[in-house]
């Protein structure tokens, strides 16, 4: 058959049953300007693209247009005639009708370029461990690689037949096929999940599928790319060290496909993606022999590459190299993954290059927390120990034995060993054994004292064991100790002194309550005799004499005032109930009792939803009564009072903000409002003993709370005050 097509005069293509390609004659190659070994096995489709072979007319010519090598397109006149012998099926007779003039832009040179970044690309998906199936606008089938081909039993059909809904089941139809086309218009890309069951292996394989929209001159394409997830679905670090490695397609992968060739000491890359610039963010020119002057490799690894490019073997025929590169000052990581060739004395790489700055980086932070945790463990002031699970040491540091030697023997041994090389009583070591057991079953952290005896004083070692476990699988134990004897020892003098104070306060009380007492007999004496003095011989004083006894009067009338709001400030304590009590409730009953006086300055209260805590009720009811009857007290006459009460939960109290629009504070009495018998006003402007402010700190202390201000004169005051959660 062979000898037969070289008689042929026109070009002439051999085709099986599938149209794969089985032959060329001389004629049809010199037509094709390729060589025989490039075209066979290949479809018809990959030379002539706009042939339909499903509609191909017998014995008949139908013209297409095709672009040779140079750039230059032919149109052509093809006759497709049936001849069945063993696995041939048909012959294609071409005939070149005229030439269609192209722009410059279809130069040898571009030309050329385009072919061998497609050989490139075809080379490289054909390699890949992905499947790659490429559709057109309508669904149809217009390309699928060797990958694909397998694993959807494709080898035998025609491709041009089928369709995306006909290959994968969550497709399902052409309905869905157009919905995944228009969501594509919102998403860089679609992912889904199927099953596919290989009959040869009767097992289950599970298929990570992404699908993406290609737009190319103006002609929309469809990738669908697939990869087997089974085993990467059993270990996520394998799957993201083997996805920097696979490939989509072109742009849509994290890589750079490249062919860089080596001849001796010069070197340049002969083909590299556009993704560079997009993952590098820059470019780098083809066939430049100075291109390691653009991408400035970093001083130690520039001379490493070149040499490990140097020294590589013939029969090697694979290429990894990890290095730097400086950008803008910036150093960039990358990982170069390639295939090895040596023709006619040139080694050539093909292959891919990932940015792999971030995995570096995250692999020097990794150290460099190891370091830092080595530094902690070793310099941190209590001992840290790892025991396995029959209480056997594992890590010890530096704290917990000094002795490096020692600390290295007591790797897989435990305290009883320890006690049995240092000739010591062991009690200590039964005492530990029993808290690890104790930790080991109840799965919670225990805590204790060691309690012994050094150079003739008492050591206190707090201890703790924390239990890990792995899906309810005890793993190991985290021992931790810290000396707590100079705590011991402290906390045993606090409880001296706190023991000292509270009789001290309690001694306080009683003698100010006492004091109080008994200060107010003879004021009350001075105010019925002055009372007595005004009324019975207010005719026989003068004018003067009736204003001293109205001095006196009012005088021991606020004395008595002072010494009761004294008394009533004494009496805030912690003796009431602490109750959960509604916020709400109470701030109803607070307005209850102000009720005249709200009601007589018109004021405007406005409360937010507060919560319910736990309190000392009277006490938190007298701190808003104080908060309230100020905020409207301390208001011009011609202002309308406002005052708005609100609470924010927080992680360990309730925050409660009182704000008016007042006459406000000015900024050097926020402090020393609160304190006692403080008065910022003279009583005939605003009457008071101020001591109102005094009892709301007092209250709010005893709330384990603070209190505090925000003013602004003539604008208005915010009181802040915390309720502690736990009292």
């Amino acid at each position: 058959m062979n000898d037969l097509l070289e008689t042929f005069p026109l070009a002439t293509i051999v085709v099986d049953k599938n149209y794969t390609i089985l032959g060329v004659n001389k004629a049809g190659l010199v037509f094709l300007d390729t060589k025989l070994s490039s075209v066979v096995s290949k479809n018809i489709n990959t030379i002539f693209h706009q042939i339909d072979i499903d509609a191909l007319p017998l014995n008949k010519y139908f013209k297409t247009t095709y672009i040779n090598s140079k750039g230059i397109a032919c149109r052509l006149s093809i006759q497709y005639c049936r001849y069945l012998k063993g696995e041939i099926n048909g012959l294609f007779y071409i005939e070149q009708k005229s030439l269609v003039k192209r722009s410059a832009a279809y130069s040898e040179k571009k030309n050329n370029l385009q072919l061998q970044k497609l050989n490139i690309l075809e080379s490289f998906l054909q390699q890949v461990n992905h499947g790659i199936f490429l559709f057109d606008e309508s669904g149809q089938l217009l390309y699928r690689n060797e990958m694909a081909a397998i694993s959807f039993e494709l080898k035998n059909k025609k491709i041009n037949q089928l369709y995306a809904w006909q290959l994968f089941d969550f497709i399902g139809n052409e309905f869905n096929w157009e919905r995944i086309k228009k969501n594509l218009e919102f998403k860089n890309e679609i992912e889904h999940a199927i099953n596919k069951f290989d009959v040869d292996s009767q097992n289950v394989f599970k298929l990570a599928v992404v699908v993406k929209h290609q737009l190319v001159e103006n002609q929309s394409y469809y990738v669908i790319t697939f990869s087997d997830i089974t085993a990467i679905e059993k270990d996520k670090f394998v799957l993201n060290e083997k996805e920097s490695h696979l490939n989509l397609f072109h742009k849509n992968v994290p890589a750079v496909i490249f062919e860089f060739v080596l001849s001796g000491k010069v070197s340049y890359f002969n083909y590299i993606s556009n993704a560079f610039k997009r993952i590098f963010g820059f470019d780098i020119a083809i066939n430049d022999k100075k291109w390691n002057s653009k991408i400035k490799l970093h001083p130690d690894d520039f001379q490493r590459f070149i040499d490990s490019s140097i020294d590589i073997k013939s029969n090697l025929d694979k290429f990894k190299f990890i290095g730097r590169f400086l950008h803008e000052n910036e150093v960039i990581w990358f990982e170069t993954n390639a295939s090895v060739t040596y023709v006619d004395g040139l080694v050539i790489f093909n292959g891919i290059i990932l940015n792999v700055t971030e995995r570096a980086k995250n692999e020097e932070d990794i150290a460099n927390k190891r370091k830092i945790i080595d530094s902690i463990l070793f310099n941190i002031p209590a001992d840290i120990a790892l025991f396995d699970k029959d209480h056997n040491y594992q890590f010890i540091n530096s704290k917990g034995i000094e002795n490096k030697e020692i600390r290295e023997w007591m790797i897989g041994k435990n305290d009883f060993d320890y006690c049995r090389l240092k000739g010591i009583d062991n009690t200590l070591a039964k005492i530990r054994r029993a808290k690890f057991n104790k930790a080991k079953k109840s799965k919670k952290t225990v805590e204790w004292i060691d309690q012994s005896v050094k150079n003739n004083k008492n050591i206190h070692i707090y201890r703790k064991l924390y239990p890990v476990y792995d899906n309810d699988e005890f793993t190991y134990m985290i021992g931790y100790g810290i000396d707590v004897t100079t705590l011991k020892e402290t906390q045993y003098q606090l409880e001296i002194q706190n023991k000292i104070l509270t009789n001290k306060n309690q001694e306080l009380e009683r003698f100010t309550y006492i004091a109080s007492h008994d200060l107010q007999e003879p004021l009350l004496s001075l105010i019925s005799f002055s009372k007595i003095l005004e009324e019975e011989y207010s005719e026989k004083l003068d004018e003067e004499g009736r204003m001293f006894v109205q001095f006196i009067n009012n005088s021991a009338t606020r004395m008595r005032s002072l010494i009761s709001g004294l008394m009533e400030y004494n009496r805030i304590n912690l003796k009431e109930i602490l109750d959960p009590y509604d916020f709400n409730v109470l701030l109803q009953e607070v307005q209850d009792d102000l009720n005249n006086k709200i009601s007589n300055h018109k004021a405007i209260i406005t409360i937010q939803k507060l919560p319910t805590l736990r309190c000392y009720p009277t006490f938190i009811r007298i701190l808003f009564q104080n908060l309230i009857s100020n905020a409207i007290k301390f208001t011009t006459k011609e202002v309308i009072p406002q005052i708005e009460i609100s609470s924010l939960e927080r992680e360990k109290d309730w925050l409660f903000k009182v704000s008016d629009n007042g006459i406000g504070i000015p900024v050097k009495n926020l402090q020393e409002i609160f304190m006692v018998f403080k008065r910022l006003h003279k009583e005939q402007n605003y009457a008071g003993l101020g001591i109102g402010l005094a009892h709301c700190k007092k209250i709010v202390e005893i709330h384990n709370g603070e209190i505090w201000v925000d003013s602004v004169e003539g604008t208005g005051s915010i009181f802040y005050f915390t309720i502690a959660k736990k009292i």
